[in-house]
Order: structure tokens, then sequence, then C-alpha cells
């Protein structure tokens, strides 16, 4: 029997994928053990009491155990990330591919933590093969897996269609989850002076940094402006009849849209944050929101995405080169000007054209990510022999493991109840018995 940790990073996002791999895990006789942003600080003591440890990124190597320890580390490495399409897989910038695949650590000269990974588990042969082509050296420890929130067992198959129109979100500048006001992110931007996604001193090689966060000035503008096109669009739904669902991005406060939502009395279903955003998204007429990694989600299962990107012809002036904006897809996604325009599409049939197909299946292995999970489960079994390490020792050290996570998430717990700590989001719940069981019950059986 093997027991694999499986990091969590955010409840949100990353809960559907650890449900499927402990369903498919148990095929093989192995046992997923969840973790957090809180086990991460016991995990260094005891990383030797797991067969293998799954993280997102090679960086969480260095955050959970320091560069001095790497050496020493006895478990086996997988990564298996939690975004790997959109422009971070635009091989058009294939610098920002790298770097969103091997971390700002590797690409500014630091190897150890690339090193010591035993498997990359890549979404798709784009990201894989620019990969494989410029560090030969680790070539054998990539594999294509797929989407993993794709996998069949993720999705819950509801085919028929509501009167129901879904909206994103995502302005997390202006409504950030840490309460971090727009005036304290500029203040930090322009006193840090981040200039790079990434610098070697060693060969001079440098990526510019252009996403968002660059100029959290110019965020703000396209998210002020999304916020009105979006509230707009509800008061026109609400007038014509439609009901509205909306899902608050991960990173973003949710009180702030519960509190102005009663205040103007516009009908909007809040959808439980706990809810996977393929369970919600695919009986949906269609999926509203700014450009969004969403969007490839929404095709694979068969609901319509729609930008609302060009509802302001001002607004791409803001839009930097590695902006969402400029993912392979969105050439391919409805971005109506007007309103009007944009409801006429919701009765209008989807069909997938084979050029957003291809853009599917190289950044996201669709259609053959409805076996996502096997694949992952193949990859383990292809680095995890037998081993001579003490099992009872392993045994013991895992039992510790276990009773110390349970104490610090329940003090943490106890802390946020009195008020005493921050309140809990996406990033930093707790696993608790009852979350535990909750992620357990994702996935059909």
């Amino acid at each position: 029997m093997k027991y694999i940790y499986f990091h969590i990073d955010e409840f949100n996002r990353d809960a559907i994928t650890a449900s499927v791999l402990k369903n498919e895990f148990k095929k093989h006789g192995w046992v997923l053990i969840y973790g957090n942003r809180v086990t991460s600080h016991i995990l260094k003591y005891f990383e030797w009491a797991f067969d293998a440890v799954i993280l997102p990124k090679p960086t969480f190597i260095n955050s959970f155990f320091g560069y001095e320890k790497i050496s020493s580390l006895k478990s086996k490495y997988v990564m298996l990330y939690t975004e790997n399409i959109g422009i971070i897989a635009n091989d058009k910038f294939p610098k920002m591919v790298l770097k969103g695949a091997l971390d700002e650590e590797f690409m500014s000269g630091r190897t150890a933590c690339v090193e010591r990974v035993d498997a990359f588990c890549f979404w798709g042969a784009q990201v894989a093969g620019l990969v494989k082509k410029t560090y030969a050296s680790i070539e054998n420890k990539c594999f294509i897996v797929g989407h993993p929130r794709h996998d069949l067992k993720a999705l819950n198959n509801k085919n028929s269609k509501k009167n129901t129109v879904g909206l994103i979100s995502r302005y997390c500048t202006i409504n950030d989850y840490y309460s971090k006001s727009p005036i304290e992110q500029i203040f930090d931007r322009y006193t840090k002076k981040q200039m790079y996604e990434y610098y070697n001193n060693y060969n001079g090689d440098y990526l510019k940094w252009e996403r968002r966060g660059q100029f959290p000035e110019e965020d703000l503008y396209l998210e002020a402006v999304d916020i009105k096109n979006t509230i707009l669009l509800i008061i026109s739904l609400n007038e014509r009849g439609y009901k509205v669902s909306f899902k608050i991005h991960p990173r973003e406060k949710t009180s702030t849209w519960i509190e102005v939502f009663k205040k103007h009395n516009l009908k909007v279903e809040i959808v439980n944050s706990d809810i996977p955003f393929t369970h919600w998204a695919q009986d949906k007429l269609a999926i509203v929101g700014p450009p969004s990694t969403s969007f490839y989600d929404c095709l694979m299962i068969g609901t319509r995405p729609i930008s609302i990107s060009n509802l302001y012809s001002e607004r791409e002036q803001f839009v930097s080169k590695l902006y969402e904006e400029n993912n392979k897809l969105m050439p391919y996604i409805d971005s109506p000007n007007t309103i009007d325009d944009l409801i006429l599409l919701l009765d209008k049939p989807l069909n997938l054209s084979s050029k957003v197909l291809k853009v599917l299946r190289l950044e996201a292995d669709y259609p053959n990510c409805k076996d996502s999970a096997m694949k992952i489960g193949n990859v383990l079994k292809t680095i995890l022999k037998e081993s001579s390490k003490g099992y009872l020792r392993m045994a013991l050290g895992r039992q510790l493991y276990s009773l110390i996570s349970f104490l610090f998430n329940f003090s943490i717990g106890i802390g946020r109840r009195l008020k005493i700590l921050g309140a809990s989001h996406s990033a930093n719940f707790l696993l608790t018995p009852s979350t535990i069981k909750h992620i357990n019950r994702m996935v059909k059986k």
C-alpha cells in the first residue's frame, strides 16, 4: 500500500481534483491524504512518511522545505499543475510558458527544485513539448495527463439547459479577498519596483513583467469598466425574465457582492463557493464575464462562453500582451459590442470549430482529458517502486503527522470563531473532518 500526500492550495479550485484522485487511487490500493496551507508547515518534518507528494509547481518544494533541505528529501515529488492553459500556455510567448511550468527560481538559474522533481504532469502537448524541447535533461520526467478537473468523474453530466445565465467575476484588485485596498496594491507595486517575471544573473536571460499586477492602476480601470457592464447586464437580464447565477472569483471578497446585490434589490443567485465550476456551469445557457481561462472549461462541457470585453470600445488600450485577453482561445470567443447583441447569443447553439478543438487539444488534451486521473495514476506507477524504507516507522510518522495536523486545523478554527484570527476563504481553508468528508463526496463513485 502506498500513501500519497496531495496539496490543496485553493479549495474552490483544487478540491475537485483531490476527490477525483482519491477515488482513482483506491483502484491501485493507494491512500490519498489531503494537505493545505496549514499542514504545509508540518509536512517539512514528515515528508519521509509519504511515498509520494503531489504539489502544484516546483517552487512549492522551496516554500515548504527550503533550499537547504532539498537534497535530503526522501519522498517522490510529482508536479500536478492547477493552471496550465491560457496565456501561460501560449507558445507565442515561450519564456512565459517556461516560467509558468518551471517557475521563477529555475528560470533565474536556481535549479534545485526542478532537479528534485520526479515527474511533471502537464495538461497538454503545447507546454510539455516546449519544456522537453528546451530542457532535454528533464524530458523523461515530462508526462501529458490532460486537464484534471475535466476527468469524467469530475463532471456531473447535466445535459438540459435552464433559463439561467451564469456570470463570473474577476475583480481582485478592487475586491481583494484579504481586503487589501487598491491604494495599498498600487503603493506596493511602485515601492517594490518589480520589473521582471524572472532575471537570470548567470546568463542575462529575463522576462519582463507584463501580466496583471504590473500596472494596478490600469487593472483598476479594466475592472471598473467590467463591473459597470456586469451590473448593466444583470439589470437587463432581470428585466427580460432570465435568472442570473453569479460565481465569484476565488480571490474576491464574497460579502461585498452580497451586500451590493441586496442593497440594490438585484435578483442574483450567488453560488456557493464550494461548488466546482464545471458542476455549476454545465446547465447554464451561457457563462458571461471578462476574458478568463474559465472559457476553456465552458467549451469543454458544452456551455457557451461570452466575453464582455468589447462592451466598451476603449477598454483594449489598457490590455497588455500577457493578459488572458490574448490567449489562443479568445479569438474564437463571442465578444459582442452591446448588451442587446449579447442577449441574442444566449439561445444560439454552440458548435466547436476545428480551430477551437485544436486549441483545447494542445493545451488541455481535450477530449482525452476524460481519463486524466487514470493517466496521473499511471505516472505514479512508473515512479513508485517497492522501497526498503521502514514501513513501521513511516506508519508511525503518518499517525503523528495526522494528529498534529488535526490539532493545528482545530486550533485555528477556534481562533476564527473567537475572531482572533481572520475569516476563512478559499486559500486558507481548514481541513476539518467535515471538510474532508465533503471533498470525498464531490465525485461519482
